[in-house]
């Protein structure tokens, strides 16, 4: 819904166990390769009502640093 030219849509923190590694081969391994972890991926709604799809945010080893990602974009509001 947009209000005073600003939008609103959902984020989610979902906990995973796959956590993708860069596949770039001057990465160190722990970044580089994909490992099967306990993590947080951040998932986003779309904001456009006429696809329903969503977009990836990231994913973090610790649900903080998931949250702190969350609530340090400058869009952010509030939980619901």
């Amino acid at each position: 819904m947009i209000y005073d030219k600003s939008t609103e849509y959902k984020v989610y923190i979902c906990e995973s166990k796959f956590f993708p590694g860069s596949g770039d081969y001057e990465d160190e391994a722990q970044i580089q390769n994909d490992r099967y972890i306990k993590c947080y991926e951040i998932v986003y709604e779309t904001i456009s009502k006429e696809i329903n799809s969503f977009s990836l945010g990231g994913h973090y080893e610790k649900l903080e640093e998931a949250i702190k990602e969350v609530e340090g974009y400058k869009q952010f509001k509030k939980w619901i």
